[in-house]
């Protein structure tokens, strides 16, 4: 009688736990189609999906209600598995989106989420003597990925481009009449014009000339073998081997990024201009690196940009060894 009594809780238990579960994962599709009606691009919303359906697999799993107790023990289930407070945010900042959602929907009982404290860390970015190494200009006779591999360094050090950014950069956003780029396939979905520097013209000039001379303007400027747009991980890939082949062992493609940003901060740059050059909607991601502020984006520009300082000092060191031979 006991027995049965314990089967009958336990089974009413399922019987909710699983009515939530399917509950959960209808919001979960509002949700999404909620922030694709508001125009959120398709990866980031990939991210939202991956990540909200592992939360709710954990609470499903572990029979545990969407709330803030849940949450927390979420978190704990995550950093107990050994990862770092950075990962940790990672993988709840969909959910945090998500969570807030459902409290403006009146689904669940709103509760303040909190991240992870995470120790700031400094990147361990490309050194002078790397990059030196990854603008090296190809031999004439190189191959076309050699190419355009060394084409997309100097573009992300002359720009700060992120990956997608610039796999997604046709002809027609490249004018030298003008030297501006135009950024139309921003993670923040705005339109950027940014000023581009010298040396980043003529490296792009060259690399055009030999190779991208007959593109249409709705062509991609950095296309696969096929002519067709490139992937960001056929990008990672490709620029790996690149790496190695110059004698380089790091092969982060997003750590270039990172590089501009330090050279920037380096050399007195303006956060403000920095703000706007990284496409960031915000100061957060920015404001510790300075305080200044100036509306003038073309103002100081090259002696900013981590490709013009790294040409200089090529051209010196060349310069140093003609004069000594």
């Amino acid at each position: 009688m006991i027995f049965s009594k314990i089967l009958e809780v336990r089974g009413t238990k399922m019987k909710k736990i699983q009515k939530n579960a399917v509950r959960f994962d209808n919001l979960k599709q509002d949700f999404l189609d909620d922030k694709k009606y508001s125009g959120t691009a398709e990866a980031t919303l990939n991210g939202y999906r991956y990540d909200i359906t592992r939360f709710l697999k954990f609470l499903s799993d572990e029979q545990l209600a969407v709330n803030e107790a849940g949450f927390k023990r979420y978190v704990i289930h995550l950093t107990d598995s050994g990862m770092t407070a950075n990962s940790v945010n990672h993988y709840i900042r969909s959910v945090k989106v998500f969570l807030y959602w459902c409290m403006e929907q009146d689904e669940i009982a709103p509760f303040k989420i909190k991240m992870v404290k995470a120790q700031e860390t400094i990147k361990d970015v490309y050194t002078q003597e790397e990059l030196c190494a990854l603008i090296q200009p190809p031999k004439r006779e190189d191959s076309f990925v050699i190419w355009r591999s060394w084409a997309i360094i100097n573009f992300i050090l002359g720009t700060a481009a992120r990956e997608a950014t610039v796999c997604e950069m046709q002809m027609q956003d490249i004018s030298f009449d003008d030297r501006t780029i135009t950024f139309r396939h921003l993670k923040n979905k705005h339109v950027q014009l940014l000023p581009m520097s010298e040396a980043l013209a003529s490296c792009l000039k060259k690399y055009i000339s030999l190779w991208r001379q007959d593109a249409d303007e709705t062509a991609y400027l950095f296309p696969s073998f096929y002519d067709e747009q490139l992937s960001t991980n056929a990008l990672k890939h490709s620029q790996a081997r690149y790496n190695r082949s110059r004698g380089v062992e790091k092969t982060s493609v997003h750590l270039l990024r990172h590089s501009f940003v330090k050279n920037w901060c380096m050399s007195g740059g303006n956060v403000f201009k920095l703000q706007k050059v990284l496409g960031h909607s915000t100061l957060t991601m920015t404001q510790h690196y300075a305080n200044l502020y100036s509306n003038d984006l073309r103002e100081g520009f090259d002696s900013h940009a981590a490709l013009d300082g790294l040409q200089k000092k090529r051209r010196t060191a060349i310069t140093k060894t003609a004069k000594r031979r």
